[in-house]
């Protein structure tokens, strides 16, 4: 991708009837090299700083999917709301590791026995429910017209901070 964007600069180069070899940077010298090998042409100083900067990039991508993982390994479950509040069968075990995993992450925040208990009772009333917008927001909007801070706290905190934390990953 790199040699493409070198070679469009080049010709634009020399349709602009602009010199590209008049300049030469000189890079840090190792030990053994000799002052010749040091210089480095415009092609190759514009080459090592494309190198450079997509090694750049390729480093923040791999953290920006590590923290991805992350997310999707403790959010994961919640971000699936429509087969977590209305699949016919879900599989207790499965629930109980994630909002274990997810009260690990958030211990002053979430319990995740009670979590587990308030997703169960949920079900049930979204289920006795028609038109309840089974989206994460939608069902933190139910949980509060239902009963505000008192009912469902661990999943009402546990959507806040997945809604949240959205907006902070994307910042």
């Amino acid at each position: 991708m790199w040699t493409h964007a070198m070679q469009d600069g080049m010709k634009k180069c020399e349709e602009w009837n602009v010199e590209i070899n008049l300049r030469t940077s000189k890079r840090k010298k190792m030990p053994g090299e000799l002052e010749a090998d040091a210089a480095l042409t415009a092609q190759e100083e514009t080459r090592r700083v494309i190198k450079s900067a997509l090694d750049t990039i390729a480093a923040g991508l791999d953290t920006q999917f590590q923290q991805l993982e992350y997310l999707h390994k403790t959010f994961g479950f919640l971000l699936d709301t429509e087969t977590l509040m209305t699949a016919d069968a879900i599989d207790f075990d499965d629930l109980q590791r994630k909002c274990t995993d997810f009260a690990t992450a958030f211990p002053d925040d979430v319990d995740s026995a009670r979590l587990v208990d308030e997703i169960q009772d949920c079900r049930i009333l979204v289920s006795r429910r028609v038109g309840v917008d089974v989206t994460p927001l939608g069902i933190l909007k139910f949980i509060v017209s239902f009963g505000g801070n008192d009912v469902f706290p661990n999943l009402k905190v546990a959507l806040q901070i997945l809604l949240t934390m959205s907006i902070s990953v994307a910042g």
